[in-house]
């Protein structure tokens, strides 16, 4: 072939040109990929109709473009006239400025709670010609013509491992669980943002579509129905809404509606080929599906359980899984799929457990902040926002888009009687859209499907639907707002006619027969009502989202027969016999599965959503034969201390050395009364434990003696070191004020239990005096064992005279003073609740809990 008619200016171009040639024929391009000449659409000038010329650049026969065959300098900048011409260091220039931009973004969008998804787009439309791109210098300069394969090859890769992450935090089990209320949320979200999508396209080209273009509207449709989950997880994260009745709502529906867009992605793929290869695509990639779920998952957790030793995997067993990710990814695109829907299926199988979260902190970083951003910069790229030839259509087209799931959502809550501002909320959030829809425009793209103004429209259209799901829930469930009618978040300020509403938390059965014991006698009467809220706390590895599980029992609609083949059922069903066996008492069981990490978030947006009063939280540790304590897992004391530190309510740390339980059963002894000891030495803490004391001093089958410590004369009482505020600063110090305030409404909770006391056989007041810690010993060794349950408080925000040393050597701060006195001493063998009340319930005063 003659060098001018291929316009080769040198005979080193000419040499690349005939290595490039030989290259060609070795290996052919693929049928998917559109070469370098598709790349450049969009780079040159706007023709009308939104079509680009391609740009005069060396080509070969087919159209291939001529690429320099240098991957880097040999010789730096002492040989070449620019170092930044060959393909390696002009990679490593282009990553540096996409990851700065994007996280420059992604900092400056944090007050507004924007997910990294909206900061990376919004990165990639700043590179590209509606921004930066426009410039004369920036594209021709950093981001070349013949890099752009170099950047789009790792950009697909990318994909490739983010696709694998999102496999791993999805939980098919969840997907599985979720209610008919959220199906057929995501039966609306996704039927009618098909048809709206497809109705869009063909208002938008009715005049010049041709066959391969009417195509488009598909890509459209499952653009629209696309639901992000990972961005939902984010953005409810983020708003502290992920624990809330709408945030686990959402994240259920996500869950299940981005599962049926991977099913529709799948469907739709084979639109790039030939139409009479759909059957074989769709019936190799089910059965590629199916042996994954059936043959590759269970062989996985083979291997896993009888390989794994220790508590880390080593380097060739997690280099051995991402041999596994390629083949997995090199079958999908065999079938006819793109290679992320394999990724997606192979990080779906792979079993919950450590493995699934060692993979999931490897990649997840490097995956998502590192190489993703990529992706971005070519969607970036390709978005024109000059194209979009009529804006005011464009516009039209994008408010129906973000208006259709809103719409459909409110529509199933109202012909199901549901709040609709609810609905609202849960349409604005199924909005929320990811990765998943950018990559179903690229494919319409990619195949000439899309023109550029179908593109960038829609591309816009996903960055404004997501960009506005944080400030409308931030603006719906401001936290003070959630919290203004939530006023009874103690015993204490909890009216004496009000029903109780206490949360038991649970590890294992093995607490069960203590605190159901103790429950029951913190009924002050019977007929006080009492509403149990019950949360098994177990640890969830592997999967990013924690799920809460809620359970019925019999009485109120749940299953009579029950299988008790776990900790789960044996929790369950106690509890339904405790609710059985005893009137005016309700039970909602409940399941928290998440990290150790987070669990205390989940512990603490239960008792906000339903309004505890007051939270049972069971010791770390389990007393064992010998009266002694054994750790059974040290995570869950950092769960009670995170739930110390953000609890929205009271709390109650309980201590079970066989408080009238019948071990094994589950069951409550009833031959017995209880004998309640509480230990009053004064202070916030100390007041909402005599509170809760008179509760179980008003039972019938509980003996309840209150001792008083006091100091002698020539002791000061409390010193009280409060934080008050001084203009925006806040000092420590001993307010004397602060202090006579306390010993006022110690004297007056005191008074008012001995009046109680008068003519109640079950209520004793003692007091007594001492001049030290060690006095508070001797007279807490003289009580012993003489008592099955001590109530005390922990002592927060006060420090007395006669508790003082004692911190100095206490083991276990979040027991207090005596609690750590009467765990840790062996002249104690008796149970021991110790009381922490709400910080934010203030000083006022109140009345003893008592029944009606």
């Amino acid at each position: 072939m003659p060098l001018e008619r291929l316009a080769i200016p040198n005979i080193a171009a000419y040499n690349d040109f005939l290595y490039v040639h030989f290259i060609h024929y070795l290996v052919p391009p693929a049928p998917s990929s559109r070469g370098c000449r598709h790349l450049l659409r969009g780079r040159g000038q706007t023709t009308k109709g939104g079509r680009r010329p391609a740009m005069d650049i060396p080509l070969i026969p087919d159209g291939s473009a001529c690429f320099l065959n240098n991957v880097t300098a040999t010789n730096g900048i002492w040989v070449s006239e620019n170092p930044l011409g060959e393909s390696m260091p002009r990679f490593i220039l282009q990553l540096a400025v996409i990851i700065v931009i994007t996280r420059t973004i992604n900092l400056l969008l944090i007050p507004l709670h924007q997910p990294r998804f909206i900061a990376d787009l919004l990165g990639g439309l700043l590179i590209g010609p509606s921004a930066l791109g426009k410039t004369k210098y920036f594209l021709p300069q950093i981001f070349p013509v013949k890099t752009i394969t170099t950047i789009e090859t790792m950009a697909y890769l990318s994909l490739v491992y983010y696709s694998f992450v999102v496999g791993l935090r999805t939980d098919l089990s969840a997907a599985l669980r979720t209610g008919k209320k959220s199906l057929l949320v995501v039966a609306g979200g996704v039927i009618f943002p098909i048809s709206v999508g497809i109705g869009l396209f063909f208002m938008l080209n009715n005049h010049h579509l041709d066959d391969r273009h009417s195509h488009g509207g598909l890509f459209w449709a499952l653009a629209l129905s696309v639901t992000g989950f990972p961005v939902v997880t984010e953005i409810l994260s983020d708003l502290k809404l992920l624990h809330t009745d709408i945030g686990r709502m959402a994240l259920s529906t996500s869950i299940v509606n981005d599962l049926c867009c991977w099913v529709l992605l799948i469907i739709l793929v084979p639109v790039r080929v030939r139409h009479q290869d759909l059957k074989q695509v769709i019936v190799s990639t089910t059965a590629l599906l199916l042996g994954c779920m059936y043959g590759v998952r269970p062989l996985l957790s083979t291997i896993i359980r009888r390989t794994f030793k220790g508590d880390k995997y080593s380097k060739p067993y997690m280099c051995s899984f991402l041999i596994a990710l390629a083949l997995c990814a090199l079958c999908s695109e065999a079938c006819g799929v793109t290679s992320i829907v394999g990724a997606f299926i192979f990080g779906l199988i792979i079993p919950n457990g450590t493995l699934a979260a060692e993979l999931t902190n490897k990649f997840e970083d490097f995956a998502s902040g590192t190489m993703l951003p990529l992706f971005f910069a070519i969607c970036g790229i390709r978005i024109n926002i000059n194209s979009i030839e009529n804006w005011g259509i464009a516009a039209a087209v994008i408010v129906i888009s973000c208006a259709v799931k809103i719409l459909s959502t409110m529509a199933i809550f109202f012909f199901h009687n549901m709040a609709p501002r609810e609905g609202f909320a849960l349409g604005v959030i199924m909005n929320t859209k990811g990765v998943l829809a950018i990559v179903v425009l690229n494919m319409g793209w990619d195949n000439e499907i899309l023109k550029d103004q179908d593109y960038a429209i829609m591309a816009v259209a996903v960055f404004v639907m997501t960009a506005m799901v944080p400030p409308i829930m931030s603006h719906m469930y401001k936290p003070a707002k959630r919290l203004m009618d939530y006023q009874r978040r103690s015993v204490i300020e909890a009216k004496s006619e009000a029903d109780l509403r206490i949360l038991t938390c649970v590890y294992d059965s093995q607490q069960l027969p203590g605190l159901l014991s103790l429950l029951d006698a913190s009924r002050a009467s019977n007929q006080s009502s009492l509403h149990i809220f019950v949360l098994q706390l177990v640890e969830f590895k592997g999967r990013a989202s924690a799920m809460l599980i809620v359970h019925n029992t019999r009485k109120s609609g749940g299953s009579v027969h029950r299988h008790v083949n776990s900790d789960t059922d044996q929790i369950v069903s106690a509890f339904e016999s405790f609710e059985l066996k005893n009137g005016n008492v309700s039970v909602q069981p409940f399941t928290a599965m998440s990290p150790f990490s987070t669990m205390h978030e989940d512990v603490c947006g239960v008792a906000e959503n339903k309004n505890i009063a007051f939270m049972i939280l069971p010791f770390h540790k389990q007393v064992t034969a010998d009266g002694n304590f054994e750790e059974t897992n040290p995570s869950f004391r950092g769960v009670v201390l995170n739930v110390l530190a953000n609890t929205p309510c009271s709390v109650g740390m309980f201590v079970d050395r066989g408080f009238k339980g019948i071990p094994g059963t589950g069951m409550v002894s009833n031959l017995d009364p209880h004998n309640v000891c509480m230990i009053f030495i004064g202070g916030p803490d100390d007041r909402e434990a005599l509170s809760y004391a008179g509760l179980i001093g008003g039972y019938h089958r509980s003996n309840l003696t209150v001792v008083r410590f006091l100091p002698n004369d020539n002791l000061d009482k409390f010193e009280v070191p409060v934080e008050l505020p001084d203009g925006s600063t806040s000092r420590l110090l001993t307010a004397s004020s602060f202090v006579e305030r306390q010993k006022t409404l110690d004297d007056e909770y005191i008074t008012e239990f001995r009046v109680k006391s008068a003519d109640n056989q079950h209520l004793n007041y003692v007091e007594k005096r001492v001049d030290d810690a060690e006095g508070v010993i001797a007279e807490l060794k003289a009580l012993g064992d003489e008592y099955d349950l001590y109530v005390v408080g922990k002592g927060e925000g006060v420090v007395s005279p006669l508790t003082a040393a004692l911190l100095v050597w206490c083991e276990l701060p979040e027991l207090g003073a005596v609690g750590d006195v009467l765990v840790s001493s062996a002249f104690c063998r008796s149970s021991v609740i110790v009381v922490q009340r709400y910080a934010g319930s203030g000083d006022v005063g109140g009345t003893l809990a008592s029944s009606p």
